[in-house]
Protein backbone atom coordinates (compact mmCIF):
# COMPACT_ATOMS: atom_id res chain seq x y z
CA UNK A 1 0.00 0.00 0.00
CA UNK A 2 1.52 3.56 -1.18
CA UNK A 3 1.17 6.49 1.23
CA UNK A 4 -1.29 8.11 -0.88
CA UNK A 5 -3.53 5.17 -0.99
CA UNK A 6 -3.59 4.68 2.87
CA UNK A 7 -4.10 8.92 3.34
CA UNK A 8 -7.07 8.48 0.99
CA UNK A 9 -8.48 5.48 2.97
CA UNK A 10 -8.13 7.33 5.93
CA UNK A 11 -9.83 10.25 5.38
CA UNK A 12 -12.54 8.24 3.96
CA UNK A 13 -12.54 6.01 7.42
CA UNK A 14 -12.49 9.13 9.27
CA UNK A 15 -15.33 11.00 7.41
CA UNK A 16 -17.69 8.11 6.54
CA UNK A 17 -17.10 6.48 9.87
CA UNK A 18 -19.22 9.88 11.67
CA UNK A 19 -21.08 11.75 9.01
CA UNK A 20 -24.36 9.85 8.52
CA UNK A 21 -23.35 8.13 4.88
CA UNK A 22 -21.82 4.39 5.91
CA UNK A 23 -18.52 3.73 6.09
CA UNK A 24 -18.78 0.31 5.14
CA UNK A 25 -21.22 1.36 2.15
CA UNK A 26 -18.71 3.58 0.73
CA UNK A 27 -15.96 0.73 1.37
CA UNK A 28 -17.93 -1.53 -1.14
CA UNK A 29 -18.09 1.42 -3.58
CA UNK A 30 -14.60 2.28 -3.50
CA UNK A 31 -13.64 -1.64 -3.91
CA UNK A 32 -16.18 -2.18 -6.68
CA UNK A 33 -15.72 1.35 -9.24
CA UNK A 34 -12.01 2.10 -8.04
CA UNK A 35 -10.34 -1.04 -7.85
CA UNK A 36 -9.21 -0.68 -4.19
CA UNK A 37 -8.53 -3.70 -2.50
CA UNK A 38 -8.71 -4.83 1.22
CA UNK A 39 -6.19 -3.11 3.09
CA UNK A 40 -3.97 -5.22 5.49
CA UNK A 41 -5.54 -6.16 8.92
CA UNK A 42 -2.51 -3.96 10.80
CA UNK A 43 -3.82 -0.88 8.41
CA UNK A 44 -7.50 -1.81 9.27
CA UNK A 45 -6.93 -1.99 13.13
CA UNK A 46 -4.99 1.08 13.31
CA UNK A 47 -7.47 3.84 11.36
CA UNK A 48 -10.09 2.28 13.89
CA UNK A 49 -8.25 3.06 16.30
CA UNK A 50 -8.28 6.31 14.65
CA UNK A 51 -11.77 6.87 14.66
CA UNK A 52 -12.06 5.45 18.11
CA UNK A 53 -9.42 8.44 19.39
CA UNK A 54 -11.68 10.90 17.87
CA UNK A 55 -14.54 10.13 20.05
CA UNK A 56 -12.52 10.14 23.08
CA UNK A 57 -11.22 13.12 22.32
CA UNK A 58 -14.23 15.14 20.63
CA UNK A 59 -16.33 14.26 24.09
CA UNK A 60 -13.61 14.07 26.35
CA UNK A 61 -15.69 16.70 28.46
CA UNK A 62 -18.59 14.63 29.13
CA UNK A 63 -18.13 10.79 28.79
CA UNK A 64 -17.65 9.71 31.87
CA UNK A 65 -20.53 11.66 33.49
CA UNK A 66 -22.44 10.88 30.31
CA UNK A 67 -21.13 7.36 30.84
CA UNK A 68 -22.26 7.20 34.27
CA UNK A 69 -25.72 8.57 33.78
CA UNK A 70 -26.94 6.29 31.01
CA UNK A 71 -24.37 3.49 31.44
CA UNK A 72 -27.65 1.09 31.58
CA UNK A 73 -29.40 2.30 28.40
CA UNK A 74 -25.50 2.42 26.66
CA UNK A 75 -25.56 -1.47 27.69
CA UNK A 76 -29.03 -2.23 26.19
CA UNK A 77 -28.65 -0.45 23.00
CA UNK A 78 -25.63 -2.25 22.40
CA UNK A 79 -26.52 -5.81 22.52
CA UNK A 80 -29.14 -5.88 19.26
CA UNK A 81 -26.19 -4.92 17.37
CA UNK A 82 -23.90 -7.63 19.44
CA UNK A 83 -26.76 -10.23 18.73
CA UNK A 84 -27.02 -9.25 14.75
CA UNK A 85 -23.16 -8.73 14.16
CA UNK A 86 -22.46 -12.65 15.26
CA UNK A 87 -25.36 -13.87 13.59
CA UNK A 88 -23.54 -12.70 10.47
CA UNK A 89 -20.06 -13.25 11.42
CA UNK A 90 -20.65 -16.88 12.04
CA UNK A 91 -23.11 -17.58 8.67
CA UNK A 92 -22.61 -15.58 5.88
CA UNK A 93 -20.40 -12.52 5.28
CA UNK A 94 -21.30 -12.04 1.63
CA UNK A 95 -24.03 -9.16 2.23
CA UNK A 96 -20.92 -7.13 2.48
CA UNK A 97 -19.56 -6.83 -0.87
CA UNK A 98 -23.49 -7.05 -2.78
CA UNK A 99 -23.63 -4.35 -4.48
CA UNK A 100 -27.85 -4.62 -4.44
CA UNK A 101 -27.92 -4.39 -1.43
CA UNK A 102 -25.64 -1.76 -0.49
CA UNK A 103 -28.07 0.70 -2.84
CA UNK A 104 -31.18 -0.38 -1.19
CA UNK A 105 -29.39 0.59 1.81
CA UNK A 106 -28.49 3.80 0.75
CA UNK A 107 -32.02 4.65 0.01
CA UNK A 108 -33.23 3.06 3.42
CA UNK A 109 -30.43 5.85 5.03
CA UNK A 110 -31.93 8.69 3.02
CA UNK A 111 -35.03 7.88 4.50
CA UNK A 112 -34.69 8.13 7.82
CA UNK A 113 -32.35 11.16 7.49
CA UNK A 114 -35.18 12.55 5.61
CA UNK A 115 -37.98 12.03 7.89
CA UNK A 116 -35.80 13.42 11.13
CA UNK A 117 -36.11 16.66 9.12
CA UNK A 118 -39.64 16.43 9.70
CA UNK A 119 -39.75 16.43 13.39
CA UNK A 120 -39.90 19.43 15.61
CA UNK A 121 -37.07 19.84 17.44
CA UNK A 122 -35.61 23.05 19.01
CA UNK A 123 -32.40 21.76 21.01
CA UNK A 124 -29.00 22.99 19.50
CA UNK A 125 -26.36 20.36 19.35
CA UNK A 126 -24.36 21.05 22.40
CA UNK A 127 -21.17 19.49 23.38
CA UNK A 128 -21.22 20.49 27.13
CA UNK A 129 -21.71 18.45 30.20
CA UNK A 130 -25.66 20.12 30.32
CA UNK A 131 -26.24 16.74 28.13
CA UNK A 132 -25.53 14.38 31.26
CA UNK A 133 -28.79 16.20 33.22
CA UNK A 134 -30.94 14.56 30.01
CA UNK A 135 -32.06 10.83 30.46
CA UNK A 136 -32.61 8.20 27.86
CA UNK A 137 -35.14 6.02 29.08
CA UNK A 138 -34.30 1.36 28.80
CA UNK A 139 -37.38 1.53 26.24
CA UNK A 140 -35.48 4.22 24.21
CA UNK A 141 -32.21 2.49 24.54
CA UNK A 142 -33.44 -0.26 23.02
CA UNK A 143 -35.39 1.11 20.07
CA UNK A 144 -31.81 3.29 18.84
CA UNK A 145 -30.04 0.23 19.51
CA UNK A 146 -32.20 -1.97 16.96
CA UNK A 147 -31.42 0.72 14.41
CA UNK A 148 -27.68 0.75 15.11
CA UNK A 149 -28.15 -3.72 14.77
CA UNK A 150 -29.38 -2.53 11.30
CA UNK A 151 -27.04 -0.19 10.29
CA UNK A 152 -24.91 -3.44 10.20
CA UNK A 153 -25.48 -3.57 6.81
CA UNK A 154 -23.62 -1.85 4.33
CA UNK A 155 -25.71 1.44 3.37
CA UNK A 156 -27.22 1.99 6.58
CA UNK A 157 -25.23 4.84 8.32
CA UNK A 158 -24.95 3.90 11.76
CA UNK A 159 -24.35 7.61 13.05
CA UNK A 160 -27.59 8.24 11.03
CA UNK A 161 -29.85 5.53 11.89
CA UNK A 162 -29.31 6.07 15.76
CA UNK A 163 -29.38 9.62 15.32
CA UNK A 164 -32.80 9.56 13.44
CA UNK A 165 -33.99 6.73 16.23
CA UNK A 166 -33.38 9.32 19.14
CA UNK A 167 -35.04 12.05 17.28
CA UNK A 168 -37.75 9.63 16.23
CA UNK A 169 -38.12 8.83 19.75
CA UNK A 170 -38.20 12.14 21.28
CA UNK A 171 -34.44 12.88 22.28
CA UNK A 172 -33.40 16.46 21.59
CA UNK A 173 -30.81 16.61 19.08
CA UNK A 174 -28.29 17.11 21.42
CA UNK A 175 -28.76 14.07 23.39
CA UNK A 176 -29.88 11.84 20.19
CA UNK A 177 -26.10 13.37 18.91
CA UNK A 178 -24.32 12.36 22.27
CA UNK A 179 -25.77 9.27 22.79
CA UNK A 180 -25.23 8.03 19.52
CA UNK A 181 -21.49 9.05 19.30
CA UNK A 182 -20.85 7.27 23.01
CA UNK A 183 -22.54 4.56 22.00
CA UNK A 184 -20.55 3.89 18.76
CA UNK A 185 -17.21 3.37 21.26
CA UNK A 186 -18.57 -0.48 21.68
CA UNK A 187 -19.37 -0.42 18.19
CA UNK A 188 -15.56 0.41 17.11
CA UNK A 189 -14.15 -1.51 20.17
CA UNK A 190 -16.09 -4.83 18.55
CA UNK A 191 -14.80 -4.38 15.05
CA UNK A 192 -11.65 -4.20 16.52
CA UNK A 193 -11.98 -7.23 18.26
CA UNK A 194 -13.82 -9.28 15.11
CA UNK A 195 -10.06 -7.89 13.28
CA UNK A 196 -8.02 -9.36 15.89
CA UNK A 197 -9.67 -12.71 16.17
CA UNK A 198 -7.38 -13.60 13.05
CA UNK A 199 -4.07 -12.93 13.80
CA UNK A 200 -2.82 -15.57 11.38
CA UNK A 201 -2.83 -12.36 8.88
CA UNK A 202 -1.85 -9.79 11.38
CA UNK A 203 1.34 -8.13 10.77
CA UNK A 204 2.42 -5.29 12.88
CA UNK A 205 5.00 -4.06 11.16
CA UNK A 206 4.63 -0.05 11.79
CA UNK A 207 5.46 1.15 8.27
CA UNK A 208 5.03 4.96 7.37
CA UNK A 209 1.42 4.30 5.30
CA UNK A 210 0.17 2.57 8.50
CA UNK A 211 0.85 6.06 10.35
CA UNK A 212 -0.33 8.42 8.02
CA UNK A 213 -3.39 6.57 7.79
CA UNK A 214 -4.34 6.68 11.68
CA UNK A 215 -3.26 10.36 11.27
CA UNK A 216 -5.47 10.95 8.62
CA UNK A 217 -8.46 8.93 10.08
CA UNK A 218 -7.94 10.46 13.51
CA UNK A 219 -7.99 14.32 11.82
CA UNK A 220 -10.78 13.76 9.32
CA UNK A 221 -12.85 11.81 12.39
CA UNK A 222 -12.30 15.01 14.28
CA UNK A 223 -13.35 16.99 11.80
CA UNK A 224 -16.46 14.98 10.48
CA UNK A 225 -17.79 15.27 14.40
CA UNK A 226 -17.75 18.81 14.39
CA UNK A 227 -19.11 19.30 11.09
CA UNK A 228 -22.10 16.74 11.80
CA UNK A 229 -22.48 19.21 15.15
CA UNK A 230 -22.46 22.38 12.78
CA UNK A 231 -24.96 20.87 10.51
CA UNK A 232 -27.28 19.52 13.20
CA UNK A 233 -26.93 22.89 15.44
CA UNK A 234 -27.65 25.26 12.19
CA UNK A 235 -29.63 23.49 9.91
CA UNK A 236 -30.71 19.36 9.71
CA UNK A 237 -29.71 16.13 7.83
CA UNK A 238 -31.39 17.06 4.98
CA UNK A 239 -27.98 17.08 2.94
CA UNK A 240 -26.95 14.30 3.43
CA UNK A 241 -30.15 12.38 2.91
CA UNK A 242 -29.40 14.22 -0.80
CA UNK A 243 -26.20 12.64 -0.70
CA UNK A 244 -27.59 9.21 0.33
CA UNK A 245 -30.54 9.15 -2.31
CA UNK A 246 -28.20 10.04 -5.22
CA UNK A 247 -25.87 7.30 -4.62
CA UNK A 248 -28.01 4.63 -4.02
CA UNK A 249 -30.01 5.68 -6.78
CA UNK A 250 -26.98 5.87 -9.33
CA UNK A 251 -25.82 1.95 -7.68
CA UNK A 252 -29.77 0.61 -8.06
CA UNK A 253 -29.14 1.49 -11.57
CA UNK A 254 -25.69 0.11 -11.97
CA UNK A 255 -27.08 -3.06 -10.07
CA UNK A 256 -30.05 -3.80 -12.34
Amino acid sequence: MTSIQALFLGIVQGLTEFLPVSSSGHLVLFQSFLDISTPPLFFDVLVHVGTLLAVLIYFRHQLISFTKTHLPQLIIATVPAIIVGLAIYTTSLEIFTNLYLTSLSFLLTSVLLFLTTRVKTTTPVKTTASTSSIKVTPIKALFIGTFQAIAILPGVSRSGSTISAGIFSGLSKNTAFTFSFILSIPAILSALVLNLTDTSNLDVTLTLPSLIGFSAALISGLISLCLLNYVLNRKNLLPFAIYTYLLGSFLLGLSL
